[in-house]
């Protein structure tokens, strides 16, 4: 699908799967995020709430990671805008197909026993997304450019509880305040002797935040297996904010420039899995893990205070429908083996299929295509000190109505812990 660049962009921003990250903590991630079953470092305030039971004392942990993403799209982007434009001469595309990303991600945790309960705290990012994306192109006439960024993401503030039933069934609960922030910008100047040169712009700014609900249990079914499970509330995130456009042209209708304040209410989306280890032998242990997260929430929901119905808006329009997106399964395997006292080695796979439908993937949004990820882990632990190494390789590659698209992605994430 081609994205036209026009102010519509203002209230046309989407949020495919493909920000949903793949978890916290080197030692998870390393495992191929099946974590769920087995839970027991301090990521479990984002795992599952109950494997905090299964730690001593107090201590804290952080996690580091940096991420790569580069995605192609064989339309590129669109440069037609009939409702606005009568120059036919302009050529009907831009050329530039990749877009680049990449981001820095810290994430940190604590937990201490407080009277037959575990309490845990952390700040993480589980999702984000940021597209940055230009090019210029020469018609013979004259020259268009354009720019794109968008970027998006939700931060998390938790607290968790966990309490040990008896020796095989614990039990942990939390409550997420998510922050989300929310930029975009898009730009285009067509520089051609006047009067046919012109300029449009669209802005758009807010941010706003939430309440999500966890809980999670964990069941030791014998001296080898334990069993997983973790529900994620979800939530309604009302991002407000201030958007503006603009259009000049000394020849063409509906010149000017438009602000105004905004509501945009983002469906963060309810998420659950369930997730079993096996510890084959001492050394040797298993994962596996099924995660589904509820996109067909997503929808478009945004309010401009402008009163768009009286018609005196042209460039700032309301939003309500629905995105169509489609829940998605996620299954993750892992294997964890412990070298000697002081090493552990790691590796796990795990898909990432699209929510997206066919006409909703594009450059101006995030490439988002089906995924396999493959990842690598090791750790060095000695008294109560530990260190954990992660990477992350992700490819994946459709064509959709005769376009082709690709994903790529590499991550890589240290994690460090201290018990006190």
């Amino acid at each position: 699908m081609k994205k036209c660049l026009l102010f519509g962009l203002l209230a046309n921003l989407c949020f495919a799967g493909g920000y949903e990250f793949g978890g916290l903590g080197a030692r998870p991630i390393g495992m191929g995020g099946a974590f769920i079953g087995l839970a027991d470092d301090w990521s479990a305030i984002y795992w599952n709430p109950a494997g905090l039971c299964s730690l001593s004392e107090r201590g804290a942990g952080s996690y580091l990671e940096y991420a790569s993403i580069k995605g192609k799209d064989g339309n590129s982007v669109k440069n037609a805008l009939p409702e606005l434009f009568a120059y036919s001469w302009e050529k009907a595309s831009f050329n530039k197909k990749d877009i680049k990303t990449s981001a820095l991600l810290p994430s940190f945790g604590f937990w201490q026993k407080l009277s037959g309960w575990t309490l845990g705290e952390g700040l993480y990012i589980p999702n984000g997304n940021a597209i940055d994306w230009e090019d210029t192109i020469n018609d013979g006439t004259g020259t268009a450019k354009a720019e794109y960024h968008t970027m998006l993401f939700v931060s998390v503030g938790n607290l968790s509880l966990a309490k040990e039933i008896n020796d095989n069934l614990s039990i942990g609960c939390g409550l997420n305040l998510l922050y989300g922030k929310l930029e975009l910008e898009a730009k285009k100047d067509y520089s051609a002797p006047p009067p046919f040169d012109y300029s449009l712009s669209s802005k758009m700014e807010g941010d706003g935040c939430g309440l999500e609900g966890v809980i999670g249990f964990l069941l030791k079914a014998s001296d080898k297996i334990s069993i997983g499970g973790v529900l994620r509330s979800g939530s309604i995130l009302e991002l407000k904010g201030e958007g503006e456009g603009s259009f000049q042209s000394a020849i063409l209708p509906g010149t000017g420039s438009e602000k105004s304040k905004y509501t945009q209410r983002f469906s963060y989306p309810l998420t659950c899995g369930l997730g079993i280890a096996y510890r084959l032998t001492p050394k040797i242990t298993i994962t596996s893990d099924w995660a589904r997260t509820g996109w067909n929430s997503m929808e478009e929901d945004v309010d401009f205070e402008l009163d768009t119905g009286s018609g005196t808006s042209k460039l700032l329009m309301d939003r309500d429908k629905s995105l169509n997106w489609s829940n998605t399964d996620r299954f993750r395997v892992g294997i964890e083996y412990n070298l000697n006292n002081n090493w552990t080695l790691r590796t796990g796979f795990y898909s990432d299929p699209s929510p997206v439908p066919k006409d909703g993937v594009d450059i101006t949004k995030i490439i988002d295509v089906n995924v396999r990820f493959i990842t690598l882990g090791a750790s060095y632990k000695r008294n109560d000190f530990g260190i954990d190494f992660c990477y992350a390789n992700a490819s994946g590659k459709e064509t959709l109505e005769g376009i082709e698209y690709e994903e790529k992605g590499t991550a890589i994430g240290i994690s460090g812990s201290y018990k006190f």
